[in-house]
């Protein structure tokens, strides 16, 4: 039996899940490249790093991905980390060149 989107039964999507399908649509390649770059990358960082490629402060991306904001600073830094970044570079300028 499937289940009809529009029916009353079904779930709206959650705000992560509308904001990463956008995402991907517009910039189609870029977790791959990401992932590619920092292999050891979870997807909750992923997750984090789409918002704060799109500019998003800390409290939205929060909000966005349902998560506190002390877990959004924490998977960025954990990215950082991973990525190599040294102190002072800006997660943000990384994540634009790829």
């Amino acid at each position: 039996m499937t289940t009809n989107p529009n029916s009353e039964n079904s779930t709206p999507p959650s705000p992560r899940d509308e904001f990463m399908e956008k995402f991907v649509r517009e910039h189609p390649e870029f977790l791959k490249k990401l992932f590619e770059k920092v292999p050891r990358i979870l997807p909750e960082e992923l997750d984090v790093c789409a918002c704060v490629h799109k500019g998003l402060k800390n409290r939205t991306t929060s909000k966005i991905l349902d998560m506190s904001e002390r877990s959004v600073e924490s998977h960025r830094r954990s990215v950082c980390f991973k990525a190599g970044l040294k102190d002072g570079q800006r997660l943000r300028s990384y994540l634009k060149i790829l």
